[in-house]
């Protein structure tokens, strides 16, 4: 009963950290099925609680590179288990999650792979995903790079304009020297 008690209160205990993360989580095994997924990923991906569990990560989370659907040989994931190294997908990575609606949600993921054991070269038996929704960041880069466009662009501008009254300055000057 002890023991039972201390099971029930450690799966509490794990609860509630997982559904304090604002991030989205899976947790997948070898074979790509998640046994894990937090309550941001189920919202994510309108899931029912626990209705990501048992399912295969691309099919709950299907992965797109500059808008296409990415193959397995260059996902994340499938690199996380060769590499058994932690992954960071960037925005530079340019990676969305396809959400339901056919939307793509811009994301970036941190995949860590799980070791059999704690030795170097231990095979992976699963991975932690962790994903965060990218949209607002990606907007902001955006504009930034409207606005980095727009001062270049203003530059050129004075810059030609700086050079057009150079070449008038030195009009003037000749037609000086000239009439004197």
């Amino acid at each position: 009963a002890k023991t039972q008690r201390l099971l029930s209160d450690e799966k509490n205990r794990l609860d509630g950290i997982l559904s304090s993360i604002g991030d989205g989580l899976f947790v997948i095994d070898r074979h790509l099925i998640i046994t894990l997924a937090n309550k941001t990923a189920e919202n994510t991906f309108t899931l029912p609680p626990g209705g990501a569990v048992g399912r295969s990560i691309s099919d709950v989370a299907p992965l797109l590179k500059d808008g296409m659907s990415i193959t397995e040989d260059l996902s994340p994931i499938t690199r996380v288990f060769k590499e058994r190294e932690t992954i960071h997908v960037t925005l530079e990575d340019t990676m969305a999650y396809r959400v339901p609606g056919g939307g793509a949600m811009p994301i970036t993921i941190t995949l860590t792979p799980l070791a059999e054991g704690k030795r170097a070269g231990d095979a992976a038996i699963g991975a932690i995903i962790v994903f965060r929704d990218a949209t607002s960041a990606k907007k902001i880069q955006e504009e930034i790079g409207a606005r980095a466009d727009e001062l270049e662009q203003l530059n050129s501008f004075m810059i030609g304009r700086e050079l057009k009254m150079v070449e008038l300055k030195k009009e003037v000057q000749a037609l000086k020297e000239k009439a004197k």
